[in-house]
């Protein structure tokens, strides 16, 4: 703001705050504007308790354009991003699109226009504070508004992130006998609503807030002397300032072997590189800043010297560590708060774990050392002896969570081996892998037997697995097979005694698919005929059994009952889509055009709801099971958090029965075909409307509605109708099949 326009601004601001603080009209008042003295005696005039000046002292002091309409007696002041109108004699004042009352309307007083300051000051949001013991107003600037102040950390760093509404300077200053840095922010208020921080910092105590004179002060008490840096960053017409905090590296030492660092405060993140050509080791220290670089010279079996240096100080505080090696050596971190410790190893079995997630057993090295692996048949193990390794882990039998393993041993077996000892309950093959200086063993998975049960409406598979692992089911066409893929399993096809086929079968082959990076087993079995097929689990399993289900497309709907169930309704909207597309809405517009199929078709057809209620899932039961209706069919909108999830899935009740089957897998089968949709199959669920109704019932899957392209094609009339029909399709074929097996 130009000095002038602030002083005739203050000069209007001020003469309101004496209408308040009672200032005698005749006493001559100081006016004081943020730290400066204006004038010692400020003119005002005092009119019916309320202050005018006159319309000049704006047009000769404010970078103003007035205009004058007399014939309608109104004054227009255009300043900055501001126009102000007014009537004399009318008490509204206009402020761009916002009509303000004002205390008094301007008037006409010897001849001159006389205004009142009242709303200028607010419209131009100036703070005025008055003295009366020292005959002084004094007018503070606002520049900006400190909105939000954060505490951001991580292994990169620590800050205090404040934001404000305009660009301000700032002081900073550091008080190292409090140990306090205190950072004021000139022309800035803060606001009350900004919540305190709840730190969780090794570095920083505590933040506070409070107001010097026109400014925002905020105090930063640490628990030791640190290192910080300032940023101004602007974002989306915002200032960001930031306060970056990093602990001081005191000293570097080097004493019987370990290499010792010590700082303020604690170091929180630390990165090991190895480089070759010279060897050398690099621990980058993050977040940390260096009190002076260092360059150690050393003469042990393992290091010619250490150096320590501030690697970088923008976008963050690093200090490197190198460690100049007489060969290849690896080191051992112990990070102690202030302290860090540096041990230079050779090689050595430094930790056992079991990874749960990828079922193998994993070994930390120093140093990348290959073991000689042999089995022995007597007792089932499997043995590793890792050739000049120390055995550095301290527990030397360990029990791990694999039905194979019934123990695993870690000893040191002469002065220059380190042996393993898995201890199995049956002998299965094994891979070994390297991941720099750690070998993963692998236990594969063996397939053990396959078993088939066969009647005329289905042929059940079963697949017995040495232990529970992924796989995954699939069909082809021409000509149709099933493909089972088994992960992380071996077998012999040699040693697998197949059952003996026939019905929908017309051949099993089992085959090691691959065995590198990932070892697979492919079972494909021929099919003499379109099937569907149903999984009892799902995704992991020691036995995975498949159901295959025959196919037949016939009608036989005269005088079925049938309920269709629209999932969800009122107040329960379901799962909902991108665009906003609610599941209950689209599942019941494709019932009302099921129900109009069935219904032309000579079926009687109850509807659980035909309008946009809510029903009780206790209600839909028992609508099913009074009204005794062949069979029930919900039909329902898949979700999922994975926005890439897609397909039809049709559920029924775990403790299904041959008919319920039939319809879940001839209904699923049918959507599959109609809408080209990924089969994603039949699966068993405890669901109310599901395990308490007396017929066959499924829940019907019809798409995904949380991924966009499925939403997408939901909403329209065709895929509504596809899948109205398909259903359609799927319950007739089941009717055909019962009229049959009746005959």
């Amino acid at each position: 703001m130009p000095r002038k326009t602030l002083i005739v601004l203050l000069l209007i601001i001020l003469s309101m705050a004496l209408v308040e603080t009672s200032f005698a009209e005749e006493e001559n008042i100081k006016l004081m504007i943020n730290s400066e003295v204006i004038t010692e005696n400020l003119d005002y005039n005092i009119v019916d308790n309320d202050i005018l000046v006159p319309l000049n002292i704006l047009t000769d002091n404010l970078d103003i354009v007035v205009k004058w309409f007399s014939s309608i007696n109104t004054i227009q002041l255009d300043i900055k991003d501001k126009l102000i109108k007014f009537r004399i004699g009318d008490r509204n004042l206009q402020v761009n699109n916002r009509i303000v009352k004002m205390s008094t309307p301007a008037k006409i007083i010897d001849g001159q226009p006389m205004i009142p300051l009242k709303s200028v000051g607010e419209v131009l949001g100036l703070i005025i504070k008055s003295y009366p013991k020292q005959r002084l107003v004094q007018i503070l600037e606002v520049k900006s508004q400190l909105k939000d102040i954060k505490y951001n950390q991580s292994d990169d760093y620590e800050q205090l992130e404040l934001l404000l509404t305009e660009e301000v300077d700032y002081d900073i200053d550091f008080l190292p006998e409090s140990e306090r840095i205190i950072l004021d922010l000139e022309g800035a208020i803060f606001d009350n609503k900004i919540n305190s921080l709840k730190l969780e910092s090794d570095l920083v105590k505590n933040v506070r807030m409070t107001r010097v004179n026109n400014n925002s002060r905020v105090i930063i008490d640490l628990f030791a002397n640190v290192d910080y840096t300032t940023e101004k960053v602007r974002v989306e017409g915002k200032y960001k300032y930031l306060l970056k905090f990093s602990p001081i590296i005191t000293d570097i030492g080097y004493d019987k072997g370990v290499i010792n660092i010590n700082s303020t405060l604690p170091l929180t993140g630390t990165e090991v590189s190895y480089l070759s050509s010279p060897n050398r080791v690099v621990v980058d220290i993050k977040n940390a800043a260096l009190q002076k670089a260092q360059d150690i010279k050393i003469d042990d079996e393992i290091i010619k010297g250490i150096r320590i240096s501030q690697f970088q100080t923008k976008p963050n505080n690093l200090v490197r560590v190198v460690i100049d090696l007489k060969e290849e050596t690896r080191i051992k971190l112990h990070n102690k708060g202030s302290k860090i410790s540096i041990i230079p190893i050779k090689n050595q079995l430094l930790d056992f774990e079991y990874d749960l997630k990828h079922e193998s057993l994993v070994f930390k090295l120093s140093n990348k050392v290959e073991p000689k692996v042999f089995s022995l048949t007597q007792g089932d193990r499997l043995v590793l002896d890792f050739p000049s390794t120390i055995n550095r882990v301290l527990k030397s039998k360990i029990a791990v969570n694999n039905k194979s393993i019934e123990e695993v041993r870690i000893a040191q077996f002469d002065k220059e081996t380190t042996r393993v000892v898995i201890d199995l309950v049956e002998l299965v093959p094994y891979d070994l892998k390297w991941d720099g200086n750690t070998v993963q063993v692998k236990l594969m998975n063996k397939l053990i037997d396959i078993n088939l049960k066969k009647n005329k409406l289905k042929t059940k598979l079963n697949f017995s697995l040495l232990k529970p692992t992924r796989y995954r089911v699939y069909k082809l066409i021409n000509p149709d097979r099933l493909v089972i893929d088994i992960f992380n399993t071996m077998t012999n096809s040699k040693q697998i005694k197949l059952p003996k086929l026939g019905g929908m079968i017309k051949d099993i082959r089992v085959s090691q698919y691959s065995v590198d990076p990932q070892q697979q087993v492919r079972v494909v079995l021929e099919l003499a005929e379109e099937v569907d097929f149903q999984i009892k689990e799902e995704d992991i399993s020691d036995k995975i059994e498949i159901t295959l289900v025959r196919e037949k497309l016939e009608s036989n709907l005269k005088d079925r009952l049938i309920v269709l169930d629209p999932g969800h309704g009122g107040h329960d909207p379901g799962a909902i889509g991108f665009s906003g597309t609610r599941e209950k809405d689209l599942v019941l517009d494709i019932a009302l055009k099921l129900e109009n199929l069935l219904e032309e078709a000579g079926a009687k057809v109850i509807m659980t709801r035909n309008i946009d209620q809510y029903i009780e899932l206790s209600d839909r039961v028992n609508i099913a099971n009074t009204m005794d209706a062949d069979i029930f069919v919900s039909i329902h909108l898949n979700s999922h958090k994975d926005k890439k999830f897609e397909g039809t899935e049709t559920y029924i009740r775990t403790n299904y029965n041959q008919a319920t089957l039939l319809l879940a897998s001839l209904t699923q089968r049918a959507l599959v075909n109609g809408l080209k949709t990924v089969d994603r199959g039949v699966k068993s669920n405890s669901l109310h409307v599901l395990d308490n109704t007396n017929m066959p019932a499924v829940l019907n899957e019809i798409a995904f509605i949380s991924n966009k392209k499925e939403e997408k094609v939901l909403k329209t009339d065709k895929f509504q109708e596809e899948a109205a029909i398909s259903l359609y399709k799927g319950i007739n074929n089941y009717f055909r099949l019962l009229a049959e097996e009746e005959d």
